[in-house]
């Protein structure tokens, strides 16, 4: 076979440009058919004008945020003010009300005075007070105790004492009511200068705030920000949140998920993203179809079908293991490394490469062992079996993708072999019935698979030595 290098990457970044909003359909670029949900939770708002506080709940690295933003120009494309908050990014601000009033700001520069006007009642019940006052007239009360005062006359100042701040108290939750009650009113009307829709407030990443400021926030919008004409929606990790909640009252035995419960009137699920056409989009996106389908691999049909291999042990061993969208972004990362590296015309192994990034990536001792060869034919085979084949033995395993362990696994185990020193060498396919067990399926079936793999001569090191060109972990 011919040697032809080539550059079969796009670009010269290692990360992955952020996936856009089309200026003109908000979700032509969504790869993973959201378009629907948009549309039904933008009915939803629509049916609900008087407004509410929706979550819209995903698990970290699956997608959210870019559903978020590309749903945020839909429904300004459809006439909605919108307000975007990354709370993540804002929560080195001590006071949570300060990035809701920036944001808001920011959205209604056109009304100014009103702005001015909410700002102003903001800083009235933001102050504390009773912070600075309560000290102070707790001093008369220590004057007289450390006086030359009789004990009837410390006891008669420790009751006027904790009479006036009982009074303040009650006085200062009077006037935080009605300037709260003032402060509403003024954002109600704001928000009225929108005419047929509601505003929808997105908040994003609350649950990778800290866990005050996120619980602070909440408790914000909750008593200050919840007028008719306004809809707010949380994008969270309902998991992360919860237990965000549970760490601010220190507390694990707190029912934190019916504590949010408090806060939000509808919960949504994004649905499950298809994974097989993420895979499918990340294989076009990193540049990897210029090495695999160029016109001289697709000359020889023992090269033709790596594309199918890659995408396929993909999108099963993603599903299998339930790794996230970006955490499958970051195993392409890796193999997006490893094929510049790579002569046109070499055997390459992309379902291997794949599964061996994985080992790298979450079972990295396994990785540095195989790297070392410090393993034992035996034992190399029942840390594999553990790691996928047990999997595949799980009854909540996917039914749909089942990941092939056999056949890349049985082609590490005869490489593996093959590249360690020959004293430590097996005969294994006269060893089969002591190395493998039944869950490796037929003998007959596996010796076949174990003639195959000698057969194609993988160089082990070689993969591995080009994955650890760049630590992408």
């Amino acid at each position: 076979m011919e040697d032809n290098n080539q550059n079969h990457s796009e670009g010269n970044s290692l990360k992955l440009d952020k996936l856009e909003p089309a200026p003109k359909n908000a979700f032509e670029n969504c790869k993973l058919n959201r378009k629907q949900e948009g549309d039904n939770l933008k009915k939803l708002i629509s049916n609900y004008k008087d407004g509410f506080t929706m979550s819209i709940n995903a698990a970290w690295g699956c997608g959210k945020t870019t559903f978020i933003e590309m749903w945020r120009q839909d429904l300004e494309a459809s006439g909605y003010k919108t307000i975007l908050l990354n709370a993540w990014e804002n929560d080195f601000v001590s006071e949570p009300l300060i990035a809701i009033l920036g944001e808001l700001e920011k959205a209604f520069s056109q009304e100014e005075e009103r702005i001015e006007n909410i700002k102003e009642k903001a800083v009235l019940f933001s102050k504390k007070l009773g912070k600075n006052i309560l000290p102070l007239l707790m001093k008369g009360f220590a004057e007289k105790l450390l006086g030359q005062g009789t004990a009837g006359e410390v006891m008669e100042e420790f009751t006027r004492t904790s009479l006036k701040i009982f009074n303040f108290e009650i006085s200062e939750y009077q006037d935080q009511k009605k300037q709260i009650q003032e402060f509403k009113q003024e954002f109600e009307a704001l928000v009225g200068r929108i005419e047929n829709k509601p505003l929808v407030f997105i908040v994003d990443e609350l649950d990778r705030c800290r866990p005050d400021y996120a619980v602070e926030l909440l408790e914000k919008i909750k008593h200050f920000f919840s007028v008719k004409g306004v809809v707010f929606v949380l994008a969270i990790d309902k998991e992360q949140l919860a237990a965000s909640v549970c760490g601010y009252y220190g507390s694990e035995k707190l029912n934190a998920k019916e504590y949010l419960r408090r806060f939000i009137d509808l919960e949504y699920t994004l649905n499950k993203p298809d994974i097989k056409s993420f895979c499918t989009y990340l294989y076009e996106k990193v540049g990897l179809a210029n090495f695999f389908e160029s016109i001289w691999r697709l000359r020889y049909k023992e090269l033709a079908d790596d594309k199918e291999k890659l995408i396929e042990t993909a999108t099963q061993l993603s599903t299998l293991k339930g790794l996230s969208l970006r955490q499958i972004e970051k195993l392409y990362a890796q193999i997006r490394v490893a094929i510049p590296l790579t002569a046109t015309m070499e055997y390459i192994n992309p379902d291997l490469l794949f599964v061996l990034a994985y080992i790298k990536s979450y079972e990295y001792t396994l990785y540095q062992q195989i790297k070392d060869k410090s393993l034992k034919i035996g034992e190399l085979v029942e840390n594999l079996e553990g790691l996928f084949i047990e999997s595949i033995d799980d009854e909540e395993a996917s039914t749909e993708y089942l990941f092939p362990a056999k056949e890349i696994l049985v082609l590490i185990i005869c490489s593996y072999n093959l590249s360690i020193a020959n004293e430590k060498r097996v005969y294994l396919f006269r060893d089969i019935s002591t190395l493998f067990n039944e869950r490796w399926g037929d003998t007959e079936l596996l010796k076949r698979e174990i003639v195959l793999a000698e057969k194609k001569l993988v160089i082990l090191d070689l993969l591995i030595q080009r994955l650890d060109m760049l630590n992408m972990d």
